[in-house]
């Protein structure tokens, strides 16, 4: 099997999961939050947020959030990251950039934006600014209103 069925196969399941326990509406998914740092585990969260944005006909805001500095260098990394995905023709993905702090920052989004469901990606490379603040995950999923989904090492 693979790779892309075996990812197919866990996002349906995702999906089906989070229906039955979570904060996700009877309407089902219509937008998912994905915080991005650029790190190949944020392309994991990204492709999962792609395959379930499909499945439920859902928009995509692809979001980071600078500490400092012109977002116009990271605009063109997310538009990069998103290049990375070629077929994303039926699927809206909403570039959104921040500055801030960054728990705080995808809680304001989370509510700007109404999302459905966070995928935040979740590891230990010393690179990432998910590593370099490790609160950032569990502060997220506290105080998030909607499901959040985290994924990755």
């Amino acid at each position: 099997m693979s790779f892309g069925a075996i990812l197919n196969d866990f996002s349906t399941s995702v999906v089906t999961a989070l229906s039955s326990v979570t904060r996700i509406s009877e309407n089902g998914i219509k937008r998912i939050l994905v915080p991005t740092d650029f790190s190949e585990y944020s392309d994991m969260a990204l492709q999962l947020a792609i395959d379930l944005a499909r499945q439920q006909n859902a928009k995509i805001i692809l979001m980071h959030v600078l500490r400092s500095g012109d977002a116009h260098e990271e605009l063109e990394m997310m538009q990069r990251q998103i290049a990375r995905f070629p077929d994303l023709k039926d699927i809206e993905i909403t570039p959104e950039i921040r500055k801030g702090k960054i728990y705080k920052e995808i809680l304001a989004a989370e509510s700007d934006d109404n999302a459905d469901l966070i995928i935040l990606s979740r590891h230990h490379r010393a690179d990432s600014l998910l590593s370099l603040f490790p609160g950032i995950t569990a502060k997220v999923r506290r105080a998030a209103r909607s499901s959040v989904l985290v994924v990755g090492a």
